[in-house]
Parts: structure tokens; C-alpha cells; sequence
């Protein structure tokens, strides 16, 4: 995967190349000092004076300095050695100065993070918890970020998946013979009126209702009920069992389903086993994250991305 270009903005500043100390220093001496205004006595990075939000200094020890609104985003020694740092915001007007200064063979941004790029690795400039990182005068970094992964441990998942498969065997001697469930719509509400005690126990509404989604505390309680429930099923003489996980089934198809289709006084979707199943270890994964999931640290070989962080939230 080609990790060179991504949606870049327009810059107005009209940025030159700057790799290293000495076009850093030439390029300072060439601007002209701001007279006026809150940046008054910096110097423009570009040259558009009129675009302001990037800046070059020289400080007293002698390093150049890019600033990109409040923050040094590059700072050239006179060793020859480079600091970068986002500042904890991975913008992409961040990425681009850097990679307009450095090249786009040095600096991407990719998953929403900035990466310098050395000897095909890829390095972490910087985010919300990270310190940015330097490099010695050769561009390697002599300091770097680690980056960690969540990963499920196979036999914690598998205890879980033991635990309910009784459930998950039910839902597939029921899918097997019909994908497809039709319920009544409330009066009130366009929203589905599912029968049953199973909602009066454990109100399903955070998991199944849009309007709640981001109510993470609702979505939890209702996790918590489910798992409850589930547990509580074991206790129960067979034909209850069976009806109390019919009634547990229908609102779980309708949250995983497909091609719904909504009339004036019942709503009709279809659900396999495969998407039920894949549905329900989310759900649990959701629920026992912090006993399924462990780190591991990442490769640097290219940019991170974990597929399993939104269980950790």
C-alpha cells in the first residue's frame, strides 16, 4: 500500500523544501519580520505573508524553529539532528507543512496519526498521548514511540464462547429454518413492538435504538442485563428456556439484520447465523473486554491501526 499521498488541502503559505539546518537558516534570513499584530516580530514560513498560521524563528541557541499556530512542529539544530511533535493534534494541515518541509517520502498521515518514515519503518510523530520524536543527522530517530495493540486471547474467547453456546446452538437451529422475523410497530413510535418479558427485564432499547447509541452507560447496563439474563437461563425448566431465548433472539436479529423493510403497522427483516453469530461475539467482546483483550506491541514495519480498540471503550 502506497502511503505517499492522501487528501491534502489547499496551502496558501507557497511553502518551500527545507530537508535540513542550512535551507532552514537561508529561508529564515529571506523572510521578513512581522511589524504588526499578534505575530509581530516572527517571520512567515511561506512566501504569502497573508497566511499566518505557520512560522519560522531562531532562538537563542541557534535552532529553527516551524511553528504551526502554538506549536513547534519542526525544530532544525545546527547539529544537523531534527525534533518533530504534533503537539497532540494529528491534523492534516500539521502532516502537510511537514511533509511540504521534509518531503512526502519522510511524513504520511495515516489512521488519523502522523508517521516520519525511516528505512521503510514507520515512526510516531505524535498525538494525544504521545511526545514527539528527534532524529540525529543522518534522520535516524533516536528516540521513538511505541505503539500498542489490543489482541484477544484465544482461550479467554473460547470460555465465552462455551459458556453461551447454548444460546448460539439455539439461534441456529432457528435460523436454519427461517431467516426472516416480522413484529408489530408501536402505536406511538415507528419503532418495532417486541413481545415478551424479555425487554421488561433487561430494556434492549440502548442496543437496538439509534437515537441512543452514544449513551455509553446505557449500552453497558443493557450488556450487563444481557449477560444476566443469559446466565439466569440455565435455571429455568426447558420449555421456559426455550421461549424466554426465542424472546431474547428476535430484538438480536433486528439489531444484526438486513433488508428491512418497514410497512404501516409491521416492520419485516431477514438474519442469517452467520450474522447473528457474528453479531453476538461482538457483544460479548463488548462485555468482556478487559478479561478477552491483551496488549502487544506493534510492528513498526507500517502504520498502526487496531481493529480492536472500539471494544475497549
Amino acid at each position: 500500500m502506497a502511503y505517499d499521498y492522501y487528501v491534502r488541502a489547499y496551502m496558501g503559505e507557497n511553502l518551500e523544501s527545507m530537508p535540513d539546518y542550512a535551507t532552514a537558516l537561508n529561508i529564515y534570513n529571506a523572510r521578513k519580520p512581522y511589524i504588526k499584530g499578534k505575530y509581530k516580530g516572527e517571520r512567515p514560513l511561506g512566501r504569502n505573508r497573508r497566511h499566518d498560521r505557520s512560522r519560522i524563528e531562531l532562538d537563542a541557541h541557534g535552532n529553527i524553529r516551524v511553528k504551526h499556530w502554538q506549536t513547534d512542529i519542526i525544530v532544525y539544530k545546527p547539529d544537523g539532528s531534527i525534533s518533530l511533535d504534533c503537539g497532540g493534534w494529528s491534523s492534516i494541515s500539521t502532516a502537510q507543512i511537514m511533509q511540504e518541509l521534509l518531503g512526502i517520502n519522510k511524513i504520511c498521515r495515516v489512521h488519523c496519526k502522523v508517521y516520519y518514515r525511516h528505512d521503510d519503518h514507520f515512526y510516531l510523530v505524535g498525538g494525544n498521548s504521545y511526545s514527539g520524536i528527534h532524529t540525529d543527522p543522518s534522520g535516524y530517530p533516536i528516540n521513538v514511540n511505541d505503539e500498542y495493540v489490543w489482541v484477544a486471547q484465544k482461550e479467554e474467547m473460547a470460555k465465552y464462547r462455551k459458556q453461551y453456546a447454548f444460546f448460539s446452538e439455539y439461534a441456529k437451529q432457528v435460523l436454519t429454518m427461517s431467516s426472516d422475523f416480522k413484529v408489530g410497530i408501536k402505536a406511538d413510535k415507528y419503532a418495532p413492538d417486541f413481545e415478551g418479558e424479555t425487554l421488561k427485564e433487561w430494556y434492549m432499547i440502548p442496543l437496538i435504538n439509534q437515537d441512543v447509541r452514544h449513551n455509553t452507560k446505557a449500552r453497558d447496563r443493557a450488556r450487563d442485563a444481557l449477560f444476566h439474563y443469559l446466565d439466569s437461563l440455565s435455571t429455568k425448566p426447558e420449555d421456559e428456556r426455550l421461549q424466554a431465548m426465542y424472546e431474547l433472539l428476535t430484538p438480536l436479529t433486528y439489531m444484526m439484520g438486513s433488508e428491512f423493510n418497514r410497512g404501516w403497522e409491521s416492520i419485516t427483516w431477514s438474519c442469517n447465523y452467520t450474522q447473528l453469530k457474528r453479531g453476538f461475539e461482538n457483544l460479548i467482546k463488548h462485555h468482556f473486554a478487559s478479561e478477552i483483550f491483551t496488549t502487544k506491541l506493534a510492528s513498526k514495519k507500517s502504520p498502526v491501526r487496531d481493529p480492536n480498540a472500539k471494544y475497549m471503550v
